[in-house]
């Protein structure tokens, strides 16, 4: 799922094969389109003209949003296409699947970059908000890597095991959730720990007090005081969506919906569409 500020429209995939457009405006469906043969499991915008979508079927397609038409299939991985994402530009993205691949596409030739094989399949790729770095989510880790070298900066564990991240741009650090109900914040600097391995420095961790595991997170940030700040959403699988404001002195709840439905991923918007 994926919402592109300043625009009315949200788009969806799902186990349906199918792509669902919704306007927001007019809170309704306004379409569904059909290409991928499998779930369609990633959806990414391009700015307002164009977004990516990837699917179990392996392949990650271009289409424009003037009339929703496929541009042109980039590529495929072997298998399952799990996450994509978006450099700041527009113009390159990455993709990982269970293929155990990470893969970049280039937007303005319409063509592979290059292709990295990983030690284990991961579930999600994100690029940090100012594209120094990436991380990759695998089940019990987050490792961040320097998009200009690929090298490993530092790595993020929990044994009960990860289930989203996000980056909060402003104040420069990671946000986590997974299996222990817990939201955790690292400063993106790592640490030496006892074995010389670098890993993140945890800055705070909250519990969220959900009956059920955190499912996704995001982040939204907004004025206050003449400057920004960044709020964090969760969804959990009892149906919880919560707002928190992480960075008070005592963390605040800011809202919580509780809601029939076992959540498992969610987007944000600031501005009315």
């Amino acid at each position: 799922m994926h919402y592109v500020e300043n625009t009315p429209f949200l788009l969806s995939g799902g186990a349906d094969e199918s792509i669902r457009l919704f306007n927001l405006t007019e809170a309704k469906e306004q379409g569904t389109i059909l290409f991928h043969h499998g779930d369609v499991n990633a959806i990414e915008f391009a700015g307002k003209e164009m977004f990516l979508s990837g699917g179990s079927d392996g392949k990650v397609v271009l289409w424009k949003t003037k009339d929703w038409s496929r541009v042109k299939t980039l590529g495929s991985h072997r298998s399952s296409v799990h996450h994509l994402c978006l450099h700041p530009s527009n113009k390159v993205a990455l993709s990982v699947g269970q293929d155990r691949t990470l893969r970049l596409w280039n937007l303005i030739k319409g063509s592979i970059g290059f292709v990295r094989k990983l030690k284990f399949e991961a579930w999600k790729v994100l690029f940090s908000p100012d594209a120094s770095e990436y991380v990759l989510l695998t089940t019990n880790k987050v490792i961040v890597y320097k998009t200009a070298d690929g090298e490993e900066s530092f790595t993020l564990e929990n044994d009960l095991g990860w289930n989203d991240v996000a980056y909060l741009a402003v104040e420069f650090c990671i946000v986590v959730v997974g299996n222990d109900k817990m939201i955790h914040l690292y400063s993106r600097e790592g640490k030496l720990d006892l074995e010389g391995k670098v890993n993140g420095r945890e800055i705070r961790t909250i519990a969220s007090h959900t009956d059920l595991r955190l499912r996704t997170v995001q982040v939204v940030e907004v004025p206050k005081e003449k400057k920004l700040n960044s709020l964090v959403v969760t969804g959990s699988s009892d149906g919880r969506i919560q707002v928190w404001d992480v960075f008070e002195e005592e963390d605040q709840l800011l809202c919580e919906v509780k809601t029939s439905e076992r959540l498992v991923c969610c987007a944000t918007l600031m501005k009315n569409c």
